[in-house]
């Protein structure tokens, strides 16, 4: 509703350009509060165990552009570089969880980033499982959080108080992977940046152990 209400005054009644400027602020906090109320209400789907893996084939390309659409208003002005192949196997996987997993760790590279640089998606193909890659040209990971950002309500002891967050995001996308029996790990790029990673099923291979 805030947001349909900021489009009508944008593009039915005159304004100033500072007036633009002040709907733009309160179109970024209403789409910040969106984010956190939808993180609220996945964390509390998946603590009540009421979390249901609906599988089907689908294909990694897929996966990445539905993602990425899902996202546009928050990568506007992102440089985005996808390296999947084209002859990798389809995953099996639920497409609304795998995508919200993979929509966290896109979101908190562009969270963790500095505006206008550079996220990578890359996926490849090993011992029958699928490996997802979001890279980000940021400050990375002090080696002491490694292991804690995946944990509920962790935020970053040098970034809690100037990025924005409920620290659930990535607790979310390690429940989800974990839920389809992937597994997820972030680590420290060369030079600097981070790489967030997860792993999924291929379809083929899970059909046959069924």
């Amino acid at each position: 509703s805030i947001n349909g209400a900021i489009t009508t005054v944008r593009s039915e009644y005159p304004h100033a350009l500072d007036e633009d400027e002040l709907l733009a602020v309160v179109e970024e906090e209403s789409d910040k509060l969106t984010g956190m109320i939808n993180e609220t209400i996945d964390m509390a789907r998946i603590e009540s165990g009421r979390l249901q893996i609906r599988r089907r084939p689908l294909t990694v390309a897929n996966l990445v552009n539905f993602s990425l659409n899902s996202m546009s208003s928050l990568l506007d002005g992102t440089p985005t570089e996808i390296h999947v192949s084209e002859g990798i196997s389809p995953i099996s996987a639920d497409p609304d969880l795998a995508s919200l997993a993979l929509r966290q760790l896109i979101g908190n590279a562009i969270k963790y980033s500095s505006p206008g640089s550079r996220i990578e998606i890359a996926a490849v193909e090993t011992s029958g499982m699928i490996t997802v890659t979001v890279s980000d040209d940021g400050p990375g990971i002090p080696p002491s959080e490694m292991e804690a950002i995946f944990e509920r309500y962790y935020r970053g002891a040098k970034v809690q108080h100037s990025v924005a967050g409920t620290g659930m995001g990535l607790s979310i996308a390690r429940d989800i992977i974990a839920a389809h029996g992937g597994r997820i790990w972030a680590e420290n790029k060369p030079g600097n940046g981070a790489r967030f990673s997860f792993t999924l099923p291929i379809a083929e291979l899970e059909n046959q152990s069924c």
